[in-house]
């Protein structure tokens, strides 16, 4: 609240200060309002050293010089303006007269800004008592519940913020009171109360309107990049992810993060994605807390996320707190739609490539909610763009499913069940090809216990099955495998305590791989069948997390995990002479271990540590720490991962990944927010990390551990991010220079990989760039472009060549010595759209869009055999290497 100007005592100095910058410092310190235009204070600076002084004062010292000036208004806001329009325009009297005007309308009731209301009933009327108001806070439009949204009771001096459902009480006496409700990116709502008695309130905000009429929707504060206390975190609403380039006509969660710093893919054709140098298992991907472990459609062109069900999507690739484990690299945390009570919602889009549609609609109205929707793709004919002639001749297509209800229960509790199934689809030509199915649930039940305690319970459950079959000749096969997933968890919140806010749970995660099984694809087949038993895991976990403000500069983040793991049967364990597994050949005997017997276990305590301290209001500085553990491991062969490829739990030869991370950011906004600049760097030490024998043989093999190696791991690197948020261009520069490095000196098997040396991982890209623009052209218009380059990925190829008994035979390189070919690529889009005004129900849009405008050929793999002439040669293969245009039609009801 803005307290009256004579009072307002300020101590500052400026030195070459921009002035607006200047303003909103003086603003910030005073809390008096300044109005004026941005265009006036453009290429202007100031100077000055004020201790003590009044507001008036140091304003008459700083705009003087710049022919500006100022009037005081009511002696609780100032209008700054050029000293000429002030005296013509911006006249004291002008105001006075607008301000007689104003008190008139009130007086008449014209204001219709103010709602008048009654709440309770006359017939249990008393004047002494108060009455409970049971109340909750909606986006008028989406009819979604608002959390952190503030009802300020301006005659009784409160401010009561809505929890994480929504949801508000606060005790009035009867009688009438005035009440403010605001939240950051809606419009302010007044009300005149008239209290009768003990009732229910629902207040229902509009989304803010900017200058072009554009519906913006914010969850946190304009400057929260800076006062967040957490480094390395970014949340996405559907806003946001709508204004980023689309890819293929449709916004997406995947392709979205992967143009914020640190954060890169190995290339087209692959799923999932990498963190500061981390392989993709190393990511906690979580759909309403039920794991993904597969979060790619079509060979990673698609992710399995359909955008319109979306609510917000949150990425820890910094701080992790303490309610997460089991990943060392990042946290994806995508939650979904579905507490739409009050009307009915559509959602669509018919393109190209694929169709989505979306529907969100009360089945008990303010009780009872349904989400419903799907995407279904027929992109074969996009591989008919392709160079290669078998991969023209190829399919690739695939379909998802989601269905969610919400159930209030009573006034402060929620129970959500959601379901995903998903299926996908590719074969190469007749050659060979892959199928996956991924199903998850989960039951999420919300309570609010108190007005300081709240509990979230969830029991979830995934089910990802893979298959890679060769359909021809009579080595036809089918090779299947898969993982299972039941996770239990309970958290819970307690803010009583001043500036503090503490989450405490529990949680249980089981992985049941399904057995590995080979069988003949059809009659003509002669391969034997086979089946392979997988290790199981069994996670669990305790945590304690607190977030703090020490001081109003100082903020802290303190956690500590606890986790116990252990491996149950069934479980055959070899055991090796003199524990070397180099080789099968060393086996010397074996331990049977019958289903549920503990095979062996692990555990360890898991601190977390996190700083935000902050220099002034527009810049702070944070610092984080985090040790965490990992029990399921992702084996691949390749560097893009394949849908075959299968999970492995910790066992008595593969000890659980351990991973120390340190991050380092400093954060500052210019121009009152307009502009984000953050510069961060980390690092990351790992033991037991698993890496790969040359040549091994992974799958079908029930001695694993002679295939796989152990070792140290470690990445670091500078990242640097430049956002403008506002304005008819605006878009975001993000650039990550990073290394990611492998050492396998093994002593108890004398294995070593150059010499025990430090190489690159097939992951090491040290510079990745990104430039993402959005050109507002008016209204309805929208040009957006995104360039990214990144540094090839190493590779392991042949250097020479030596002859034996006329033989050419090939001599390889040091691991990953060689690299492949940087990979760049622009992507366009335009978008039309209509009905975009906040009034208007029915909303649609037109986007064109192309792919690789400059149809670079990628290299996807380079492989190399012998040409004419016993030589080895290298040829490079582009899984796209053309232009992808494409067409989507999108809409909403």
């Amino acid at each position: 609240m803005a307290q009256p100007i004579d009072s307002a005592r300020i101590t500052v100095r400026f030195d070459h200060e921009n002035l607006q910058e200047a303003l909103s410092i003086l603003m910030e310190k005073s809390r008096i309002p300044l109005f004026y235009k941005s265009a006036w204070m453009n290429g202007l600076n100031c100077s000055g050293n004020f201790e003590d002084q009044s507001l008036v004062a140091i304003l008459t010292e700083i705009l003087a010089p710049h022919a500006l000036s100022f009037i005081v208004y009511h002696n609780s806001a100032i209008i700054i303006a050029p000293s000429n329009l002030l005296s013509r325009e911006f006249s004291l009297e002008y105001y006075q007269m607008k301000d007689r005007q104003n008190q008139y309308r009130q007086e008449m009731n014209y204001n219709t800004n103010v709602e008048n209301l009654q709440l309770g009933s006359s017939g249990v009327m008393s004047g002494s008592e108060g009455y409970l108001i049971n109340g909750a806070v909606y986006d008028k439009l989406e009819g979604q519940r608002l959390s952190g949204a503030t009802i300020m009771i301006k005659d009784q001096d409160l401010a009561i913020p809505t929890d994480g459902n929504g949801e508000f009480v606060v005790t009035l006496t009867s009688g009438y009171h005035v009440a403010e409700v605001r939240m950051v990116g809606y419009d302010t709502k007044t009300f005149t109360l008239n209290i009768l008695g003990p009732a229910e309130w629902k207040i229902e905000l509009l989304p803010e309107a900017t200058e072009l009429d554009e519906v913006m929707v914010r969850s946190s504060a304009e400057n929260n990049n800076v006062t967040a206390a957490f480094a390395g975190v970014t949340t996405l609403n559907p806003v946001e992810l709508r204004e980023m380039p689309v890819f293929l006509g449709e916004p997406d969660v995947i392709k979205s993060i992967l143009t914020l710093p640190g954060i890169s893919s190995v290339g087209e054709g692959s799923s999932g994605y990498n963190v500061r140098g981390g392989n993709i298992d190393q990511n906690l991907i979580m759909q309403d807390n039920a794991l993904v472990f597969n979060s790619s459609h079509a060979m990673g062109f698609f992710s399995i996320f359909n955008p319109d069900a979306i609510k917000e999507v949150t990425l820890y690739k910094g701080h992790i707190p303490a309610q997460y484990g089991g990943r060392v690299s990042s946290v994806l945390d995508v939650q979904l739609k579905g507490n739409n009570y009050e009307s009915l919602k559509v959602n669509g889009g018919v393109g190209f490539l694929a169709s989505r549609l979306m529907l969100e609609t009360p089945l008990v109205n303010g009780k009872t909610s349904l989400l419903i929707g799907g995407r279904v793709a027929y992109s074969d004919w996009i591989l008919r763009f392709a160079q290669n002639r078998d991969v023209q001749q190829s399919s690739l297509d695939f379909f998802d499913f989601n269905v969610k209800i919400s159930q209030r229960l009573g006034d402060n509790g929620t129970l959500e069940v959601s379901a995903y199934n998903s299926h996908d689809y590719f074969s190469y030509s007749d050659q060979f090809g892959y199928y996956w199915d991924m199903i998850n649930f989960s039951v999420l039940w919300n309570q609010t216990v108190s007005k300081t305690v709240f509990s979230a319970l969830s029991v979830t459950g995934s089910r990802t099955s893979n298959a890679s079959f060769q359909p021809s000749g009579i080595d036809g096969f089918t090779l299947q495998n898969g993982v299972n997933n039941f996770k239990l968890k309970e958290d819970v919140l307690f803010t009583g305590i001043a500036k503090h806010s503490i989450n405490a749970g529990i949680e249980v995660n089981a992985y049941i791989p399904e057995d590995e099984t080979l069988r003949p694809f059809n009659g003509e087949s002669t391969v034997i069948p086979f089946d392979g038993v997988k290790d199981r895991g069994v996670e669990s976990a305790l945590y304690l997390n607190d977030q703090f403000d020490l001081t109003d500069r100082l903020s802290f983040s303190a956690g500590l995990r606890y986790v116990y793991y252990y491996q149950p049967g069934p479980a055959k364990v070899f055991e090796y002479e003199n524990g070397d597994r180099s080789d099968f050949d060393n086996v010397i005997d074996s331990a049977t271990f019958s289903s549920g017997e503990k095979v062996i276990s692990y555990n360890g305590l898991e601190p977390r540590l996190s700083l935000r301290y902050m220099i002034d209001v527009r810049s702070s500085i944070k610092l984080s720490y985090n040790r965490i553990n990992q029990f399921i491991h992702l084996i691949s062969n390749t560097t893009a991962a394949l849908p075959i490829d299968y999970w492995q739990m910790s066992n008595t030869w593969f000890k659980p990944l351990t991973a120390d991370n340190y991050s380092a950011g400093y954060f500052r906004n210019f121009r009152l927010n307009q502009w984000e600049t953050s510069a961060e760097v980390y690092y990351r030490n790992m033991q037991n990390l698993v890496d790969y024998k040359d040549f091994p043989q992974l799958f079908l093999n029930p001695h694993l551990e002679t295939e796989l190696l152990s070792g140290d791991g470690k990445s670091y690197g500078i990242e640097v991010f430049v956002k403008k948020k506002t304005g008819k261009f605006n878009g975001w520069l993000s650039y990550t220079f990073s290394r990611s490095l492998v050492m396998i000196d093994n002593p108890e098997t004398g294995e070593k990989v150059n010499s025990g040396a430090w190489y690159a991982s097939k992951l090491d890209q040290p510079h990745n760039l990104n430039l993402v623009g959005n050109l507002h052209l008016n209204k309805t218009n929208t040009f957006s472009f995104n360039f990214t380059f990144n540094t090839g990925r190493p590779l392991t190829g042949p250097d020479s060549n030596y002859n034996l008994y006329d033989y050419i035979v090939p001599n390889y390189s040091a691991r990953n010595e060689f690299r492949l070919p940087n990979y760049h690529r622009l992507d366009v889009s335009y978008t039309i759209e209509r009905g975009k005004l906040r009034t208007n129900r029915f909303k649609d849009s037109f986007t064109i869009s192309i792919y690789n405008l400059y149809a670079r050929k990628n290299a996807y793999s380079v492989y190399f055999r012998r040409d004419v002439g016993n030589t080895f040669g290298g040829y490079k293969l582009a899984v796209i290497g053309t232009i992808i245009p494409s067409i989507t039609y999108n809409f909403q009801f």
